[in-house]
């Protein structure tokens, strides 16, 4: 899945580059699209509620804002620039979305977006998804990030802010590998949060996921400048034990036969982040941002 190229291989021991996704670039892809001034990613955020009520999310929910022609709009100029996938993030739950005007879902936003030749990725905290959402998904040929914190239901109960989360989200993974989404290709990741409550089962999470054909999205917790005071005691993990765990994972990934450098894919385990050197975020006012993480805004569509 994605866009990467052959790497070389750090360890000598005929190790393959780790599975990526369409949002994660390769070096060299990156530099030239630098060089050629071109854009790889774009990032949205749908206006849409949430059912969960996690404790290290500052998003603000809008269910009002751009419509779904804005974003139609929005796909075709950025294939324009070069953009080659685009992350449906929301300001909350996307599978929630439904557009006032014209009642069109994010289904249909996952549609437009390949007809302008994106390659979508549909961030998701599972709870939702069933299995006619598991099908109508498959059909699409998007890949699907879900929300998963800990294997252990209280963790994931507390860290989603609402009792019975785990179970829903459990089931809505499984169903999407019962699917089809982890075959042929991989098209099936979950995103988890670095924090404090979870440091310690990372490592298995890590294993249980390889396992199961699922990309691990492991992203360090790094809540915006006016924020830190309410999340840094409770949530955030400190740089040398981040350190210990990339490379840690980095480790535990040679014995699935992939390799990645640990201090190199930063702040996302295995993967990097290269949004904020040749993609942006638009979030559901219009306004552009470097990332879906960075409040402020560089200007408005």
């Amino acid at each position: 899945m994605g866009f990467d190229e052959k790497e070389n291989d750090r360890t000598g021991k005929g190790l393959s580059p780790a599975p990526r996704l369409s949002r994660c670039f390769s070096g060299s892809c990156i530099q030239d699209a630098i060089d050629n001034d071109r854009m790889l990613s774009l990032s949205i955020k749908l206006p849409c509620a949430c059912n969960l009520k996690c404790v290290y999310c500052y998003s603000e929910v809008k269910t009002a804002g751009m419509g779904f022609r804005d974003f139609e709009r929005i796909f075709y100029e950025s294939a324009e620039l070069g953009c080659r996938s685009v992350s449906i993030i929301g300001e909350g739950e996307p599978l929630l979305y439904k557009d006032k005007e014209s009642g069109k879902d994010v289904s249909d936003v996952i549609r437009s977006a390949n007809n302008a030749g994106l390659e979508a990725v549909l961030f998701t905290n599972n709870v939702l998804v069933d299995e006619r959402w598991a099908a109508v998904l498959y059909k699409l040929d998007v890949c699907v990030v879900c929300k998963l914190n800990s294997l252990d239901p209280d963790i994931q109960d507390f860290f989603s802010g609402v009792k019975g989360a785990h179970k829903k989200i459990s089931d809505g993974l499984s169903l999407l590998e019962k699917t089809g989404f982890t075959r042929p290709r991989r098209r099936l990741s979950v995103h988890t949060v670095i924090c404090r409550h979870n440091y310690e089962e990372l490592p298995a999470l890590w294993k249980y996921l390889r396992r199961r054909g699922i990309i691990p999205y492991f992203q360090v917790f790094v809540p915006p400048a006016n924020h830190n005071s309410v999340y840094t005691n409770d949530l955030i993990v400190e740089k040398n034990k981040i350190r210990e765990l990339f490379y840690l994972l980095a480790k535990i990934d040679e014995e699935f036969g992939f390799t990645w450098d640990p201090e190199k894919t930063y702040p996302i385990a295995g993967l990097g982040c290269s949004v904020v050197k040749t993609g942006c975020c638009v979030n559901s006012s219009g306004g552009v941002q470097l990332c879906g993480y960075v409040e402020g805004e560089l200007g408005n569509i």
